[in-house]
């Protein structure tokens, strides 16, 4: 199965005023205005309203009509974690005596899919999904199955994180500097991105298509056996590009004992920086961003995290 990219849309932090996100200002947009319910609006959360923002990028983007039957499949490490943070601090400083009711719905991990469903009107499956940073290859993957399993032949997919630089200074404050200190070199950038997936070839759009997808569960000392070289070569044609994301260099030792051990040239294999758009949102993000970076039609993206590791497989017919 090929599932085709006809509609793309994304919401990351260059998308609004820094200050406005920094001090917690709802998100709003002229596209935001004209389509999110004003009561959605008021009781959404933060990463919500970038979800919706992505969700109707994409959509429109396709030119797609039918949206009351569109399934949807989120997936996010921490979905609205700003939501809880501010939710158990509550809960502490006032002994329970103080919570939310906006707080308790939007710290709950589907919030964002929920508010999606309920201001377009969807009626068909809204899934949601959690692989911690490996989501957006989770969502792809799920995609595959669920398309194979069910009478659908479009799919929308919607991927992203949240992230606060005053996280930092909260653990700080908590005397926790080694917590804050490792955060700050993650360097996070929040970010949703969706895809509008289809069986059935280009739309309106044709940005390539996904050949596969899949999040599988290895340990460490497995990640360079021979059994899943051999996955890889499977993929890998003689002008497949090999982009390896943040998470997975823990993984991998060495690009060059990866270049080795699958007998291809060195310059075929690539690190994504943090340059290449948030890591949280990857590989939505940049899965159509990273062809202009290369000549390569064909690319395979390999990521990791813990003892699960990711493939994408996305080839691009002609460059636009």
């Amino acid at each position: 199965m090929k599932l085709h990219i006809i509609g793309k849309g994304s919401c990351q932090i260059e998308d609004f005023d820094l200050q406005d996100l920094e001090d917690g200002i709802s998100i709003n947009t002229k596209l935001l205005k004209t389509s999110l319910p004003r009561n959605l609006k008021r009781l959404s959360g933060r990463l919500a309203k970038m979800v919706y923002h992505a969700a109707a990028e994409a959509i429109t983007d396709a030119g797609y009509s039918n949206i009351e039957n569109l399934p949807v499949i989120y997936g996010s490490a921490m979905s609205e974690i700003d939501s809880g943070r501010q939710l158990i601090s509550q809960i502490y400083e006032s002994s329970g005596a103080s919570i939310s009711p906006t707080l308790v719905q939007n710290s709950v991990h589907n919030a964002p899919a929920g508010f999606l469903s309920i201001g377009f009107n969807i009626t068909a499956p809204v899934m949601t999904v959690c692989g911690s940073f490996l989501s957006g290859e989770a969502v792809l993957d799920y995609a595959f199955t669920f398309l194979a399993t069910s009478s659908y032949r479009e799919v929308l997919v919607i991927s992203g994180d949240q992230y606060r630089s005053h996280w930092s200074s909260l653990l700080e404050g908590c005397q926790l500097s080694h917590l804050a200190r490792e955060l700050k070199e993650m360097n996070f950038m929040e970010g949703i991105s969706a895809l509008l997936l289809s069986q059935d070839g280009a739309g309106k759009q044709d940005y390539g298509y996904i050949k596969e997808a899949a999040v599988i569960h290895l340990a460490k000392e497995d990640i360079l056996s021979k059994e899943l070289l051999n996955e890889f070569n499977f993929f890998i044609g003689p002008e497949t590009q090999i982009v390896i994301r943040d998470f997975c260099q823990d993984r991998i030792d060495s690009p060059v004992e990866l270049a080795e051990l699958l007998e291809i040239p060195l310059d075929r294999i690539h690190l994504i920086t943090k340059e290449m758009g948030t890591s949280l949102t990857f590989p939505i993000s940049n899965i159509i961003n990273y062809k202009t970076t290369h000549k390569s039609q064909d690319l395979l993206f390999l990521s990791g995290e813990f003892d699960d590791i990711a493939i994408v497989h996305y080839h691009l017919e002609a460059f636009l």
